[in-house]
């Protein structure tokens, strides 16, 4: 069983609306699999960069409607990455895995507003086709191989199920309760039995129409908040899974066991809630906040200095919450990264299992994405800009210490009959 470190890609998003605003000057330049950070203005810096070397370097920093995705005239080393190419690079990559019988995970790490869920989901669940993240493109493709596999092989059938949830200031919600039952106020907290969510909805899906209505669903449900940072802030981790169980059948195996066999893999994608500032996200006045809401409601929605004291209230206990937590879960990569280069397989397993997983419902949910036992792809997402260079170089330390780890992921396989296994005798 060979052993490949986690897969790490870092793509950087175009300036947004903010920056513009103040002006701001690009600090990061990709070329290959290469990321080099600037301590300035790339223009104008003297100072030789900092490369980091990943899997992959996703070039995202160019205007979407002016230039295609893909080759760049001008940067022969780089491409224009859009989303359908990232979706080429990373996506079928993972799902190749998922196809091969093995578990997956791709989680998207960085600062709030950094294109997280850009990457992930795109710019929203009925999107145009041009914006979709990894998330429905995934899912669709599921649908087609499996459709296609289906009418080659009529002895295999599929049974694809979805699940959402939320972790919300370390307390675990199903974001797939009908729109009209939810109410984030008095909504039922879940809790985990082993590695499990019980309670958490598993709804049946056939086509990327039905994972689109559960996203648009989940979504609605999820708890958000404008921020200095960004208009539209998951102030949770949101983590989608989509499970698959391939049944094949062989009436006429002498064993009842033989007839039927049933192998599932489970695809875990996770976009996490940024790692942040308070002073950042807090950084805004009374008039900007009645801004982002009419930006975001359509209407005028007058914030009083009791309001104004609530919201600050609420934002600095979200960002403790989610702070811990990725503090908590990059406590647990460290410990995994120095366990991977052990290399007596008992004493690695007697290590691993001594890592603090229960400390936080994340940690819990990602054990098996971090402990080696599944195929992960990390996206670290990054802002271009000299005034976000602390936290880009912190998601690129990050992102380091997630490259160490090594994956011994165990494939799903089909189990030979009784009569399969005495030819293979016979033939010996």
């Amino acid at each position: 069983m060979a052993e490949a470190a986690v897969q790490v890609a870092v793509r950087v998003r175009p300036f947004n609306g903010r920056e513009k605003a103040m002006k701001a000057k690009r600090c990061i330049e990709m070329e290959g699999g290469t990321t080099y950070l600037y301590p300035e203005d790339i223009e104008e810096c003297e100072d030789e960069p900092r490369p980091f070397n990943f899997d992959f370097s996703l070039w995202s920093c160019y205007d979407f409607d002016a230039e295609p995705g893909g080759e760049n005239p001008d940067h022969p080393g780089r491409l224009n990455v859009n989303q359908e190419v990232c979706y080429s690079i990373i996506g079928v990559k993972l799902l190749d895995y998922y196809w091969e019988g093995y578990d997956v995970c791709m989680f998207a790490y960085g600062q709030s507003g950094s294109g997280k869920s850009f990457s992930m989901t795109g710019t929203g669940p009925k999107c145009p086709q041009k914006w979709k993240g990894v998330i429905p493109r995934i899912c669709n493709d599921t649908f087609v191989r499996a459709e296609e596999i289906a009418a080659k092989e009529d002895n295999t059938s599929f049974k694809v199920t979805a699940s959402m949830l939320e972790i919300y200031v370390g307390k675990i919600y199903d974001l797939l309760i009908p729109n009209e039952e939810y109410n984030i106020k008095t909504r039922t907290e879940l809790f985990m039995q082993m590695d499990t969510v019980s309670g958490l909805s598993e709804l049946p899906v056939v086509s990327e129409d039905d994972v689109t209505d559960l996203l648009v669903r989940g979504f609605a449900n999820q708890t958000k908040a404008p921020t200095g940072l960004n208009v539209d802030s998951s102030r949770g981790h949101t983590i989608f899974t989509l499970m698959l169980r391939k049944t094949i059948t062989n009436p006429k195996a002498k064993k009842k066991a033989d007839r039927s066999q049933t192998l599932t893999s489970s695809m875990r994608l996770v976009d996490l809630a940024g790692s942040e500032r308070t002073e950042k996200v807090l950084e805004i006045t009374k008039q900007q906040l009645e801004a982002l809401l009419f930006k975001k409601y359509g209407k005028v929605i007058k914030v009083s200095d009791k309001k104004m004291a609530n919201y600050k209230a609420e934002r600095t206990i979200e960002g403790r919450s989610i702070n811990n937590s990725l503090t908590t879960l990059g406590n647990c990569v460290k410990e995994v990264a120095k366990i991977s280069n052990i290399p007596d397989p008992k004493v690695k397993a007697k290590k691993m299992g001594q890592i603090a997983w229960r400390a936080s419902s994340l940690t819990r949910l990602l054990k098996s994405a971090l402990n080696g036992k599944c195929k992960t792809i990390m996206i670290a997402a990054v802002s271009p800009s000299v005034s976000e260079l602390p936290e880009t170089l912190s998601t690129m330390r990050y992102a380091n210490q997630i490259k160490q780890i090594k994956s011994s992921a165990v494939k799903t396989t089909v189990k030979l009959t009784e009569e399969q296994q005495q030819a293979i005798r016979i033939k010996e």
